[in-house]
């Protein structure tokens, strides 16, 4: 079905982080939409216009088996993978459609609070490293924590369920994609904050703070 589901996964432990994300998914517009969550939701959560699936991958850090469970449950045939402290910028839905349907897993502009890039278009090789916007890379790797994706893609290659936090699941991932033959692609035109405490730093991306 034609439209966008707008997967979410949280550990319920960053209830504004969560609301400031949902409001910008809201705010783009999308013709047809929907907000899928998975994982625990913050005490006392009172928020509504989504569908929660509760598991317990979110207290194990399992993150591939978060991402796999709310794809699973999607309507629409794009998928926009997402960590519960991204937010949307105005640009977004605006720059899906100018960029096209000329991808499989798609990654965009995405900043830290302070304007520099997260890891938004980048390698990994050993090590992550930015690439420039336009460069290409053997190597080229996805973030975990955002990816817009077809759903014809996440049936031919899901996440690893084992996989969690600091396992590189975003690099297990990516790597199975590039040999799967999917096209990884970038979008300059579309944009999110990754609301972290984080910088770049030469080509690198650390944390603050």
């Amino acid at each position: 079905m034609d439209g966008y589901s707008c997967c979410i996964i949280t550990n319920g432990k960053r209830p504004a982080h969560l609301e400031r994300l949902m409001a910008s998914i809201h705010a783009q517009r999308f013709p047809a939409y929907e907000i899928i969550i998975v994982g625990a939701l913050p005490v006392g959560w009172k928020s509504d216009g989504y569908t929660f699936i509760a598991s317990g991958g979110a207290a194990a850090g399992r993150l591939g088996l978060l991402r796999n469970t709310a794809a699973d449950a999607a309507r629409y045939d794009h998928l926009i993978v997402l960590d519960d402290d991204l937010r949307l910028h105005a640009d977004f839905y605006s720059g899906l459609l100018a960029f096209g349907e000329d991808y499989d897993l798609l990654s965009c502009r995405i900043l830290n609070p302070d304007g520099t890039r997260f890891w938004d278009w980048k390698a990994h090789h050993g090590h992550d490293w930015l690439l420039d916007y336009g460069e290409t890379s053997p190597y080229v790797s996805l973030t975990g924590g955002f990816v817009v994706m077809k759903r014809d893609a996440f049936e031919l290659v899901r996440w690893s369920d084992t996989l969690g936090f600091y396992q590189a699941e975003d690099v297990d991932f990516s790597e199975r994609a590039r040999r799967a033959g999917l096209r990884i692609a970038f979008n300059p035109r579309s944009t999110v904050t990754h609301d972290g405490p984080y910088t770049q730093r030469g080509k690198g991306v650390y944390r603050i703070g």
